[in-house]
């Protein structure tokens, strides 16, 4: 049961206290090195795998405290897994740029945080169901990695999300493994 409501699952919500958050974000990702821009999924800009700050760590906790109010998923199963946020990066859009179909997998989790959306923003696609997701400003989407997404062609000039991976964590495993010798 859990195997199944986990494999459909997806959740959109509007992050609480968003548009001060979205602020401090904007200026996360104006500071931002995009290292990896125009390589791989994404042809836009791409910060780096682990661009984290204490802003960025206010949606980490948002994500974890969705996942684990799901039924079957709580804080103990989130441990026993040895889950944590593996990747967080900022995609600045802007005319004419994209992101191919692709998932996240093998993570468990995937997520994409809209921060600015000005008008022409090109809404997250979940390619198989054909499910368009609006881009607004303080949604988030959290889904199963292994759902396949992408982004149209956008028109306009710096819509900005972050967005990320959830799974296991080598480290914590390793740590926890130690612990119990």
């Amino acid at each position: 049961m859990l195997a199944q409501y986990y494999k459909k699952y997806k959740s959109i919500s509007t992050v609480p206290n968003h548009k001060t958050l979205n602020k401090r974000l904007m200026s996360d990702a104006e500071n931002a090195e995009y290292s990896k821009s125009y390589q791989k999924n994404v042809m836009a800009k791409h910060s780096a795998w682990q661009t984290y700050s204490s802003n960025i760590a206010i949606i980490q906790n948002y994500v974890k405290d969705v996942i684990t109010s799901i039924p079957g998923l709580d804080e103990q199963y989130w441990k026993d897994k040895c889950w944590n946020h593996i990747e967080t990066w900022f995609s600045k859009y802007d005319h004419d740029e994209y992101a191919r179909e692709h998932c996240h997998y093998p993570h468990a989790w995937g997520w994409v945080y809209f921060v600015n959306t000005p008008e022409g923003s090109s809404p997250l696609i979940l390619s198989k169901s054909n499910t368009e997701i609006d881009a607004v400003a303080g949604k988030i989407v959290i889904f199963n990695a292994g759902i396949n997404h992408h982004v149209p062609i956008n028109k306009c000039l710096n819509r900005i999300v972050l967005a990320g991976n959830v799974g296991f964590d080598r480290k914590l495993h390793s740590a926890k493994l130690e612990m119990s010798m």
